[in-house]
């Protein structure tokens, strides 16, 4: 297929790409943030272990987004094209599951089905738009994309801590979950103005199914890269509880902390948008890691102690350290996913990368705190083991034709 991108793509679309994933960080930072509070003061679930197991499972439509993608990639409904039907299916989703979810008092059948059809809407419409960003964007914009991209989704999820925690102490979960279903559902409209590429006239089944087995063939150190990177970001779906229980903050005064994680996110990603714009190297690539890493240590020194300043650092440079690694992780699986099947690939990745977040870091993370009556800080070390795993897996597989890169 003839590259598309530079007729397609406009510099302006970075901003409602951005847009985009400002109202998803706000959302979506409802379910990471907020979400396993509520399970376990409203419904009623008080074993930790077990509501972070339950917020976790409650996100398995994620870890299917390869599935969306494919669909989103292959198939075309008449005029309205490959994307955009599944975005308002998408909307539909989400609303029904926002609208329904404050309905239970407890984990029950009527729960669950809400839970999972608000996370289905936002997983479907998170594939589409990663499609949409890969097929539409030159090469010499991915940093800036996922920089852009990242740096929004951490503006949302700092708002949800400062907003969502005020709403509950004034006026209560319920107007917390409407406000958050109105940047859930509005999100998606938003992407609806992008335009599409044109289909390709060898995209078929077939094609795609050749496609994908081709990115997949011995590809087993990429596999390693995405999920052990994203175990290395379980600070994202423990946050809330190192908020609430190893730094001893109540859920209305989480504004703070999680304004200035953001703020650190948004000019981690930033940052990382522009150390990668002209070349990339080893040592870059070490530097934020290293940076990461760094913070996540800092974090179990400041737990100890206690003092208020540095606690506050801590937010601000482990939000800077996960904007630095997430979105450098997005960008190593944007250039990873082919054209024809944009969507399905990118999902792919991402959703292996959520696997190890949400799994292997969130559950297995949270059951060791549990089993060895651990602070989750401390548990939370584990992060180096997986970092160095990423690497290693990184550098096989990005380097092995440029052995002098550094």
């Amino acid at each position: 297929m003839p590259n598309t991108h530079d007729q397609l793509f406009k510099p302006w679309y970075l901003f409602i790409f951005g847009f985009f994933y400002f109202g998803q960080g706000y959302s979506l930072g409802s379910l990471a943030l907020m979400f396993p509070i509520y399970i376990r003061d409203v419904l009623n679930v008080n074993d930790e272990a077990t509501t972070i197991f339950i917020s976790s499972m409650l996100l398995f439509p994620w870890y299917l987004k390869a599935v969306y993608g494919f669909l989103s990639d292959n198939f075309r409904i008449g005029r309205f094209g490959r994307r955009k039907p599944f975005l308002i299916f998408a909307a539909l989703l989400s609303f029904y599951g926002w609208t329904t979810l404050e309905l239970y008092k407890s984990v029950n059948l009527g729960f669950i089905i809400s839970a999972l059809a608000l996370a289905l809407g936002s997983a479907i419409s998170d594939t589409v738009i990663d499609g949409l960003g890969v097929e539409l964007t030159p090469t010499e914009y991915i940093s800036r994309l996922q920089g852009t991209s990242w740096a929004g989704r951490g503006i949302g999820i700092g708002m949800t801590g400062i907003v969502s925690s005020l709403l509950v102490k004034y006026f209560g979960w319920k107007t917390m979950i409407d406000v958050s279903a109105f940047f859930g559902i509005a999100m998606v409209f938003s992407v609806l103005i992008l335009p599409e590429s044109p289909v390709s006239a060898n995209l078929n089944l077939r094609n795609s199914l050749s496609s994908i087995s081709s990115m997949l063939s011995g590809s087993i150190s990429k596999l390693l890269y995405i999920l052990f990177s994203g175990a290395s970001l379980t600070i994202i779906p423990l946050f809330s509880f190192l908020l609430n229980n190893d730094l001893g903050y109540p859920v209305e005064n989480f504004a703070i902390p999680s304004f200035l994680f953001s703020i650190g996110v948004f000019f981690g990603s930033y940052s990382m948008a522009y150390l990668f714009i002209k070349n990339e190297t080893k040592a870059k690539i070490l530097l934020i890691h290293l940076l990461f890493l760094t913070t996540i240590v800092f974090g179990m020194i400041a737990a100890e102690l206690r003092y208020p300043y540095l606690v506050n650092i801590f937010f601000v440079a482990s939000g800077f350290g996960t904007g630095l690694v997430e979105s450098y992780q997005l960008k190593v699986i944007q250039e990873l996913s082919p054209e024809d099947v944009e969507s399905t690939a990118f999902a792919i990745w991402t959703g292996i990368s959520n696997v190890g977040q949400f799994i292997v870091g969130g559950i297995v993370f949270s059951q060791i705190s549990k089993l060895l009556k651990l602070e989750l800080m401390k548990v939370i070390q584990l992060t180096h083991i997986c970092v160095i795993f990423s690497i290693i897996a990184l550098f096989k597989f990005k380097f092995h034709e440029n052995r002098s890169a550094i």
